[in-house]
């Protein structure tokens, strides 16, 4: 429910704001990476679930031409993401098998975690859309540089990832959704 009058008060976002959002975002999928590690040592499932990942590819993509985003861009951004998860978890496993598991005292359901990734992605693509014209700037990376090691230096510890990652979000371009139906998907108008 919304406060009384809320909807007489508009919400304004400044790009600031809005890039410090997403890269928060990306910051809080990443940092589920050492419970989904978890999960999968101790069951033994692969790092890598190709279906899966192309199944959120796709997902994201389609979300995104219907909030007037292009997709490939968004598909290359949500890649980045997945790319970074599998990075993270191949690291911890690695440090787990010379010193051993401490998350794995406490065990997190993967389908459970997998479902608040899920949850990640959907407020990622909203924050893309409300991002766009910040990340549309030519100055964008520049920019941003300061703001992404501030708030990914801990979960994308290398300045060419992180570079990449800006890179990439200046990538994004629009696509041709009608205007009622981009505003239906992305639930901002």
């Amino acid at each position: 429910l919304m406060p009384p009058g809320a909807a007489a008060q508009p919400v304004l976002v400044d790009d600031e704001a809005a890039v410090a959002r997403l890269l928060d975002l990306v910051a809080e999928r990443l940092g589920l990476m050492p419970q989904a590690a978890a999960a999968k040592w101790l069951s033994g499932a692969p790092i890598a679930d190709p279906v899966r990942e192309q199944a959120v590819l796709d997902r994201e993509a389609a979300a995104a031409q219907a909030m007037g985003l292009a997709p490939l861009p968004v598909r290359e951004f949500f890649a980045l993401q997945i790319r970074f998860a599998r990075e993270l978890q191949l690291q911890l496993h690695g440090d787990w098998r010379r010193s051993g598991c401490a998350p794995c005292a406490s065990p997190t359901d993967l389908a459970a975690l997998r479902a608040e990734i899920d949850r990640i992605d959907l407020a990622l693509l909203h924050a893309l859309y409300v991002a766009r014209p910040a990340t549309a700037r030519e100055d964008f990376v520049e920019r941003h540089r300061a703001l992404a090691t501030a708030r990914l230096g801990s979960v994308v510890a290398l300045p060419a990832d992180r570079d990449r990652l800006l890179s990439t979000l200046h990538g994004l371009g629009t696509s041709q959704a009608p205007g009622l139906a981009r505003v239906l998907a992305s639930g901002i108008l």
